[in-house]
């Protein structure tokens, strides 16, 4: 698609209200609807936790064996003569989990982070799906309309965003000249993952953006799920990470500064430096590191939020419009690969200490200089086909360069 057309829908879009009332209702329902997701899918932060408990040790003569000592979470005993076996556990009555419930301790707790790895599975075909079948069960926005040819469409989309916005709808023959004089918009087709990957530019982009989604999938529920292993009250820790997760969004105002490249590199590298440091906090086992931990941690956690949520907009805007929904899928697709090994790293630390979060910080470092690869997309007209890639750049190009888009925007910001 030319840059002449690229350039007017992005005026339309500025004509249309911008930031109006019609796109602020459609980002309520859209995070409205992953409120509920959310209650699903940290379940076995809670459900999963192991509660106090202690085992009642009888010899192989049917004697109990010094009851009236208690063996708080032992699931064997050292330094004895005699063969002993558990007969009964008794769990903390104040929580009910399915680890009492179903006696998933010693042998028998890696049954709980399977669990959450076959759940996030789940989560990995369902985002894997919605790539692909996005585009016939959502409102098409109109510039992928154009990109596919269908323009009385298109501009039946602009009246109804106007209209909520209160705004007026753009001339309807100027598009349809605009549209005209463009040789690259596409006709009807359906794209999938394979267009992708047939093109060399979007394939190095999926090939590093998967990298930092797999990042991002790891650290941001290794976090969540490992939430027992953090010191203090369980239901404020998972508070307290919801609400580092909640103040996220300010970096959308960092995005729009310093661009959605620098503001994921910062936070990625952030992340990474508080991971790392967590992770050798737990490994030399300090005196009194239970608050030293639970501050990392928390602060980790924010960083980890809010790379994510610069990484989603940048992802959305390396991709061209008739592949956008795809490339996003099958990136949201790699970040559930993460979410999946996370359990089984929170199962490891029980038994390795601070392996979960030195692994966190070592894919985040890894994943910030991946983004050093990739082009800022800050202030620049959205590709809308996959064509534009392989379209010369003219000398009298009239779109900003990234550098002069982040000069630009960094003077609106002082």
């Amino acid at each position: 698609m030319s840059s002449e057309l690229n350039e007017y829908l992005e005026s339309v879009l500025t004509d249309l209200g911008g930031l109006g009332r019609y796109q602020f209702i459609l980002t309520l329902v859209v995070l409205g609807s992953k409120a509920t997701v959310a209650w699903s899918v940290l379940m076995m932060a809670f459900g999963g936790v192991m509660p106090d408990w202690s085992c009642e040790w009888h010899t192989e003569s049917g004697e109990p064996f010094m009851s009236n000592v208690t063996f708080d979470k032992k699931c064997s005993l050292e330094n004895t003569t005699e063969k002993l076996d558990c007969v009964s556990r008794k769990f903390d009555e104040s929580m009910n989990t399915i680890v009492s419930e179903w006696d998933l301790v010693c042998d028998q707790y890696w049954i709980v982070s399977s669990i959450t790895t076959i759940q996030m599975f789940g989560l990995l075909i369902g985002a894997f799906v919605s790539g692909h079948v996005g585009d016939f069960f959502i409102t098409e926005s109109y510039r992928w309309l154009i990109s596919h040819g269908r323009i009385e469409e298109a501009y039946e989309v602009m009246i109804k965003i106007a209209k909520m916005n209160g705004r007026s709808p753009p001339n309807k023959q100027k598009l349809i000249d605009m549209v005209n004089l463009n040789e690259h918009v596409a006709k009807e087709k359906k794209y999938t993952l394979i267009d992708i990957l047939r093109n060399k530019h979007l394939l190095k982009v999926t090939a590093l953006l998967s990298f930092t989604w797999v990042s991002c999938g790891y650290g941001f529920y290794a976090i969540s799920f490992g939430v027992a292993q953090l010191s203090g009250n369980l239901y404020l820790n998972m508070a307290l990470l919801g609400l580092m997760e909640s103040t996220s969004f300010v970096v959308c105002y960092f995005a729009n500064c310093i661009g959605r490249k620098k503001s994921s590199f910062v936070f990625f590298l952030l992340s990474g430096i508080t991971g790392i440091t967590v992770g050798i906090v737990q490994f030399l086992d300090l005196s009194n590191e239970g608050a030293l931990i639970n501050g990392l941690a928390l602060t980790c956690k924010l960083c980890v939020a809010c790379g994510w949520m610069a990484l989603i907009i940048f992802t959305s805007e390396l991709y061209p419009t008739v592949v956008r929904n795809i490339g996003f899928g099958f990136n949201n697709t790699m970040s559930r690969v993460g979410s999946m090994i996370a359990p089984q790293l929170i199962f490891v630390s029980y038994r390795i200490p601070g392996i979960m979060f030195l692994l966190l910080g070592g894919l985040f470092i890894m994943s910030a200089f991946c983004l050093l690869l990739l082009k800022e997309t800050n202030n620049l007209a959205l590709k809308n086909t996959i064509n534009d890639f392989t379209l010369p750049v003219k000398q009298n190009e009239s779109l900003k360069t990234v550098d002069e888009s982040e000069t630009l925007f960094s003077e609106k910001c002082k």
